[in-house]
């Protein structure tokens, strides 16, 4: 007959020591760096691979044209994210998320 002992202890985790540590090297953020979402974006982060982040929200598909207009003009790349309205629930509504890249956003702000 075979006996089964299981003699799991805290202990035991030194076995995964080199594992755990590596962990400790991950950057840690400093959650007061921005307001809004609490990321310090880092200096070294390339500007040419800059996300892309909320410039306006528009519920009309017409206000788009002018808007879309003015970017082109200044040659300012763009998505456009249409979104189902929820706060509705008679008619079915859109909001149009328009979406600039970060390093541009200074740029319109001007």
């Amino acid at each position: 007959m075979i006996e089964c002992t299981n003699n799991f202890t805290d202990d035991d985790l030194s076995d995964f020591a080199d594992y755990l540590a590596q962990f400790d090297s991950i950057v840690s953020f400093d959650n007061e760096t921005c307001p809004v979402c609490g990321i310090n974006i880092s200096e070294t982060l390339s500007a040419q691979k800059s996300p892309y982040v909320l410039y306006k929200s528009l519920t009309e598909e017409s206000e788009i044209i002018s808007l879309t207009s003015v970017l082109d003009l200044k040659r300012i790349p763009y998505k456009i994210e249409k979104q189902l309205d929820t706060s509705t629930l008679n008619e079915i509504h859109y909001n149009y998320i328009v979406l600039i890249p970060f390093k541009c956003l200074n740029e319109l702000q001007k």
